[in-house]
């Protein structure tokens, strides 16, 4: 017996009434229970109080570094995908700007019924090649509105049979040929554009 209280089989408090010892206090007088059974609540248990409370375990370095090593071989295999990726809206974006320069160039000379001349303008190095458009043999006066110069992005490379396109009156080239665009950072990324 210890200040009132007795340990039974299972190692919890009980006072004379056979109340656990944090139900007593939660009556006040075990007369009243009229044959329940006592609440548990709050009671202490012996062997709870023998061991050290245990600590949940954490993270271990050898998981986080097998962690980062999963995210670095999947990061591998993402970024030349990404990379190609990015290559192909590259040359799709100048495939769409180039059929749209040479629309207007053919739009313009059949609505002005004069002569436009697309040029490509290659630079050394690897300075962006540039479309320019012109009126050749025309007096500067009787001249169509102006056609802005498209200029190539960076990593898009132009490659054509002939340097100059002429579109006659009627919209027509008068020397059909073939523009090929080629992306630098991949040289099998290429696309072709008939002028005919």
């Amino acid at each position: 017996m210890f200040f009132g209280y007795t340990i039974d089989k299972e190692g919890y408090f009980k006072n004379r009434y056979g109340l656990a010892a944090g139900a007593s206090y939660l009556i006040d007088d075990a007369r009243d229970l009229k044959g329940k059974k006592p609440i548990r609540r709050g009671c202490m248990n012996l062997q709870q109080l023998n061991h050290p409370v245990t600590r949940t375990r954490g993270i271990t370095l050898v998981e986080i570094l097998l962690v980062i090593s999963v995210l670095a071989i999947v990061m591998a295999f993402a970024l030349p995908a990404a990379d190609t990726a990015a290559a192909r809206a590259e040359l799709k974006a100048a495939v769409e700007n180039l059929e749209y320069s040479v629309g207007t160039a053919r739009n313009v000379a059949r609505m002005t019924e004069s002569i436009i001349s697309l040029e490509i303008e290659s630079f050394p190095g690897d300075e962006p090649q540039t479309i320019n458009f012109s009126y050749p043999g025309q007096n500067p006066g009787k001249r169509g509105p102006d056609i802005q110069p498209y200029r190539l992005p960076e990593g898009i490379e132009l490659v054509s049979d002939l340097d100059r396109f002429v579109f006659d009156p009627r919209g027509m080239v008068e020397q059909p040929g073939r523009i090929l665009l080629v992306s630098r950072a991949d040289e099998e990324i290429t696309s072709a554009l008939d002028i005919n």
